[in-house]
C-alpha cells in the first residue's frame, strides 16, 4: 500500500497535493490538511497545536497525536510517546524525533500498513525566506531534525519498506529521490 506523508515545507504545491487525492492513502501534517482536507489522517503531535486550530477538530478522517492525553477532548487518538529515535512496532505508538513529519512516517507503515511512503513538503530547510508554506513564525530545529531521519531509513530498509522522498526541495539525504508522479505510476497502472 502507498501512503502519502504531506509536511508543510516551503517547496509544497497545491498541484502536488491533489495529484495524491484518490490515488493514496494520506496523511496530512499539521497545516497541511488545509491543502488536503480529503486526507485520510490529520498527524499533529502537540496538544498545544490542537488548541491553536479549532478548525480542525471538525477534520472528518482520523486525528492522531501524540504527547498529552488532553488532546483526545479534540477527537484526537493519542499515541503513546515511546521516546526520541526508533522505530515503533505498536500501531499505538511512536519514537517521536521532536517533530510530527518523523512520527507520521512511523504511522504511515505500522498503524496503516504501508509498504511505500512518498513524502511531500519535507524539506527540512527554509525556502524563498520561508520555513513553511504557510505564515510560521516559531524557530524550525532543522539541524537536528535532519539527524533523526537515518534512524527511519534504516529501520524501513529492515522491514521491507520503501521511503521514497517526493519534495520538491529538500535537505533530507536520508531517503532516494524520485518524483511524486513516477511514484504514483508504480502503483496506478491508469497513469501509463
Amino acid at each position: 500500500m502507498l501512503a502519502v506523508c504531506i509536511a508543510g515545507g516551503p517547496s509544497l504545491q497545491w498541484e502536488d497535493v491533489q495529484t495524491c487525492r484518490d490515488h493514496a492513502f494520506t496523511i496530512a501534517i499539521n497545516e497541511s490538511w488545509l491543502m488536503a482536507p480529503w486526507a485520510d489522517v490529520l498527524y499533529a503531535a502537540d496538544y498545544a497545536w490542537w488548541m491553536r486550530h479549532p478548525d480542525a477538530w471538525s477534520f472528518p478522517g482520523h486525528r492522531l497525536g501524540c504527547q498529552n492525553k488532553n488532546s483526545e477532548k479534540f477527537g484526537v487518538t493519542v499515541l503513546k510517546n515511546l521516546g526520541y529515535l526508533g522505530w515503533s512496532e505498536d500501531p499505538d505508538a511512536v519514537y517521536n524525533g521532536s517533530h510530527s513529519g518523523y512520527q507520521a512516517i512511523q504511522v504511515a507503515a505500522t498503524r496503516y500498513g504501508a509498504t511505500t511512503i512518498a513524502l511531500l513538503g519535507y524539506d527540512v530547510k527554509a525556502g524563498n525566506g520561508q520555513k513553511n508554506w504557510y505564515p510560521n513564525p516559531k524557530t524550525k530545529p532543522f539541524e537536528r531534525w535532519l539527524s533523526t531521519y537515518g534512524t527511519l531509513a534504516d529501520a524501513a530498509r529492515a522491514r521491507n519498506i520503501t521511503i521514497w522522498n517526493c519534495s520538491r526541495d529538500t535537505a533530507i539525504t536520508a531517503f532516494p529521490r524520485r518524483s511524486l508522479a513516477e511514484v504514483l505510476c508504480d502503483v496506478s497502472p491508469s497513469c501509463r
